[in-house]
């Protein structure tokens, strides 16, 4: 029983420490430094902005699964993800209105030229 409890003990600390690792090796990541100083800076708040957001995620991603890709926790790997995704949804989802609003926008200036051209 005493050897079943220090079992569990071991394996959640081992498991804190994967993912600590693993938030570590996110947040060093150039990719991921580049992406939130855009956020910071509302680079993404422009026309076409969310696709250019979408890009960069994709790119943090790419880096943070090539950089623990030796890794044999794929659960910790992929918790730590999910949570770094999920906190950016408030910020996809206000890049995304802003896009659309500017697509809204850019639609009414081009009917206004060609109406003006015709």
């Amino acid at each position: 029983m005493e050897m079943d409890l220090l079992w569990q003990q071991f394996q959640n600390q081992n498991e804190e420490e994967i993912v600590k690792h693993c938030k570590n090796v996110l947040s060093g990541l150039a990719s991921f430094c580049n992406l939130q100083a855009r956020l910071q800076k509302a680079d993404y708040e422009v026309l076409g902005g969310h696709r250019k957001f979408k890009r960069d995620v994709d790119m943090v991603k790419q880096q943070y699964e090539q950089a623990l890709r030796e890794y044999e926790q794929p659960r910790e790997i992929g918790l730590v993800w999910s949570n770094f995704a999920s906190d950016l949804r408030p910020e996809e989802n206000k890049i995304l209105e802003k896009d659309n609003e500017l697509s809204e926008e850019e639609k009414a200036k081009e009917k206004e030229e060609n109406a003006k051209s015709i």
